[in-house]
């Protein structure tokens, strides 16, 4: 029974410590760090310039982001050839570790998906909607802060 109980803790204590190498490499993977300031992406659609003439057009729907539905994320890319694009979501206040949603290609130009994000006791949360753009070598964090109150 002891053997058991520490090959759990040495299996949990790997599984933590990979999460946290794995942010890390995920972290250092990006290329463009690029911060929204003049955008409420809680209640409109945000346009981004990135380098030359690409852009981006990205919207969560319901505006508001209500946490207790279901989130629709949409991605419009315009002057980008995008392998991949995931939208993840970072508490501030609280990080509450939520994986990516990866975005399903629609068209050239069009990447949508489904999010949720995590309930919280706080009355107000922070967050970054970050949207990860990878293409070829480059790679794109786009950080949009938004805030959520909690239903009464």
């Amino acid at each position: 029974m002891k053997n058991r109980n520490a090959l759990l803790a040495i299996l949990a204590s790997l599984l933590i410590v990979g999460g946290y190498l794995y942010q890390w490499v995920n972290e250092r993977s990006v290329t463009h760090d690029v911060q929204v300031s003049k955008c409420q992406i809680s209640k409109s659609i945000c346009m981004v310039g990135l380098d030359g003439d690409k852009s981006i057009e990205f919207s969560i729907t319901p505006q508001g982001i209500p946490t207790t539905q279901a989130l629709s994320l949409s991605v419009l890319t315009h002057g980008l050839d995008a392998d991949e694009i995931s939208v993840n979501f970072e508490g501030i206040e609280i990080d509450h570790h939520l994986p990516p949603y990866l975005l399903n290609k629609i068209d050239d130009e069009k990447y949508i998906g489904k999010g949720f994000l995590s309930l919280c006791v706080l009355d107000t949360m922070h967050w970054l909607a970050h949207v990860k753009i990878q293409e070829g070598q480059t790679i794109w964090r786009i950080s949009f802060p938004f805030e959520t109150h909690k239903a009464n």
